[in-house]
């Protein structure tokens, strides 16, 4: 039987995205394209704490941090089709988690959804220092389990975060819903 591990993304697969939809509702393009090349990528990196974030967020938006919380936590909207899926692929591969996330936040969704069982390892940004599409980072997670895989699949929604996945033996898969990742595994589900 072959080696498999299969890697999901949080925002936008696992879940709808976030942070960028919160940008979306309260900030112009400027705004948006400023604070992704700053304050987003800070806390991806883990340079600021959640509170620093919030607390950024809030002087840019005039909405209290507590409003932002909630906020956030009202655009989590779970993809919870894919959830049954993840589970059949457990029976035959190794699971992770690998999401560019300041802290706390990718937690709050994966609890909050109460779907933590489903990955051996959750694999954030902001505790490795490093972010998708960064091949680094992919390699990190694959090689944390420490064991050869005959086939490395990471699951994103996001077409730059797969690109560089072939240079390094990993098969992209790009999610579009819980299909694409049924169609793509279908001869192991």
């Amino acid at each position: 039987m072959k080696k498999v591990l299969v890697i999901f993304d949080c925002f936008g697969v696992l879940c709808e995205r976030v942070s960028s939809v919160f940008l979306s509702r309260h900030c112009d393009k400027e705004a948006i394209k400023r604070l992704n090349e700053t304050l987003v990528i800070d806390g991806d990196m883990g340079r600021i704490s959640r509170l620093e974030f919030m607390s950024a967020l809030s002087r840019e938006t005039g909405l209290s941090v507590e409003e932002i919380e909630n906020e956030y936590k009202s655009l989590s909207i779970p993809h919870d089709k894919l959830y049954p899926i993840i589970r059949k692929i457990r029976e035959f591969a190794d699971v992770a988690l690998l999401s560019n996330a300041f802290f706390g936040h990718a937690e709050m969704i994966i609890d909050g959804l109460g779907i933590r069982d489903l990955f051996d390892k959750v694999v954030l940004s902001c505790n490795e220092k490093m972010i998708k599409p960064d091949p680094k980072f992919y390699e990190f997670c694959r090689d944390s389990f420490g064991k050869e895989y005959d086939e490395v699949y990471m699951v994103d929604d996001t077409d730059a975060n797969l690109a560089p996945l072939p240079d390094i033996g990993i098969i992209p898969i790009k999610y579009i819903d819980h299909t694409s990742v049924e169609t793509a595994l279908k001869k192991y589900l």
